[in-house]
């Protein structure tokens, strides 16, 4: 009966203990930004502060409940949206919507086609509404005239 329980425990360790691995493999591959400066990776604490000063920089008023909720992200007992994690600090400040998952709109006008361009470029899926009641909105299309136009377009998510 010893034997048994002892095999239980190793067992458990060993689940424990590749859980712990796989979880940082994780961590280091997709979301630890490499510091030049300290000429290292980030470590889960620092992509948690990342993560808080991000937050208190925007809501300055409430700093202590951050400081307070991310003792348990810090612990690894709750998490935030891991976009928001993987891309805290300046790129969510240029443009918030790489904090989102997913989207959807409505093709109901031109405007649709260029929002989900750029939600695109920032890594948010998007869903797409194409019925009749939406499409029917659209402009109609015109056949350009003989004429030729160029136009150079920057190559960056701000176009």
């Amino acid at each position: 009966m010893i034997k048994q329980q002892e095999h239980i425990n190793d067992v458990q360790q060993l689940e424990t203990l590749s859980h712990n691995i796989l979880s940082d493999i994780i961590v280091y591959s997709k979301y630890a930004k490499y510091l030049h400066k300290q000429n290292h990776r980030e470590k889960w604490e620092d992509i948690v502060l990342r993560n808080i000063n991000m937050h208190i920089n925007k809501f300055p008023h409430i700093s202590d409940e951050i400081y307070s909720m991310y003792t348990y992200v810090l612990n690894k007992k709750v998490f935030p949206s891991m976009r928001m994690l993987q891309f805290s600090g300046l790129p969510i400040e240029l443009s918030p919507t790489r904090g989102y998952n997913c989207s959807a709109v409505a093709v109901d006008s031109i405007y649709a086609f260029n929002e989900t361009m750029f939600l695109l470029l920032g890594g948010t899926g998007v869903g797409v509404s194409v019925q009749q009641h939406h499409v029917d909105q659209l402009p109609e299309l015109y056949k350009p005239k003989k004429r030729t136009r160029r136009y150079l377009i920057s190559d960056n998510i701000e176009g």
